[in-house]
């Protein structure tokens, strides 16, 4: 299989006619699949994969699907088995998925990702849609946020100049079409990078309730049970914006906010 640029100092595991697997110098195993790939191929591929990242002790992971077509349906309970193999072994993991051209594809990626999500609080993932913020963000290279300071100003690069906005004043992030948007009580900023940019470096007041979202927590007003593990919050300021807190990260914000009692 034809090899990225972005990826100089690969050690090859397999590289066969429509996968391919990986090892970056940086400390993570690339993978890429294309084309359409029987049950058998997945199969294969993914017990290789899982046994390079056991042996090499690698739980980070890139995996391309750019190029690959068909669905995932088929393989979807196949490749939760492998990631439960791998969190058996290596404790958690973390993982930059890369979306399909395929929009039909990617309902499946989605609804795989879905299930990884209720499956684990081992398994930390983004998706994004090119190679570049995919390993930026896999191994914390962050290049449009400067960071916060003592004094809880967050410096972002914003229409052409640095915007330097209190933390205080931010009611929730999330990412969309490859942009960031910072919401305030009356401006929206925008700018490039990851929710796990902003997550590594913004307070621990800020948490994420969605693969894409974070919110201020002390800007929430109430906080309400949904339904299978999922909660509803509103924030102060905003009484007619519901925010979805997902299951996989509800437990999280409920021990953030000091709630103990279950519903």
């Amino acid at each position: 299989m034809k090899r990225d640029v972005l990826f100089e100092n690969l050690e090859v595991v397999f590289d066969r006619p429509r996968a391919l697997c990986a090892y970056d110098s940086r400390g993570f195993l690339y993978t890429k699949c294309s084309g359409y790939l029987s049950r058998e191929q997945w199969e294969k591929d993914t017990k290789d994969f899982v046994e390079a990242s056991i042996n090499r002790k690698t739980n980070k992971i890139v995996a391309d699907y750019t190029e690959l077509q068909g669905t995932l349906f088929p393989t979807i309970k196949l490749l939760l088995e492998q990631t439960a193999c791998i969190t058996a072994e290596l404790n958690e993991i973390k993982a930059a998925f890369i979306f399909s051209k395929n929009e039909v594809l990617n309902v499946s990626i989605n609804k795989f990702l879905e299930k990884l999500g209720e499956l684990s609080d081992k398994v930390d993932f983004q998706i994004f849609t090119n190679q570049s913020e995919a390993v930026k963000w896999l191994t914390n290279e962050t290049s449009h946020i400067e960071g916060s300071n003592d004094l809880g100003l967050i410096t972002i690069r914003f229409d052409g100049k640095y915007q330097v906005i209190d933390v205080n004043d931010v009611y929730f992030i999330f990412r969309e079409n490859d942009i960031i948007y910072l919401t305030l009580k009356e401006k929206t900023y925008t700018t490039r990078g990851t929710i796990q940019d902003f997550l590594l470096t913004l307070p621990d007041f800020f948490v994420q309730i969605h693969r894409a979202f974070i919110i201020n927590i002390k800007k929430i007003e109430t906080l309400s049970y949904y339904a299978g593990g999922n909660y509803i919050v509103y924030l102060k300021d905003f009484p007619d914006k519901k925010f979805s807190i997902g299951k996989k990260y509800a437990p999280s914000v409920k021990k953030t906010l000091g709630i103990k009692r279950s519903w």
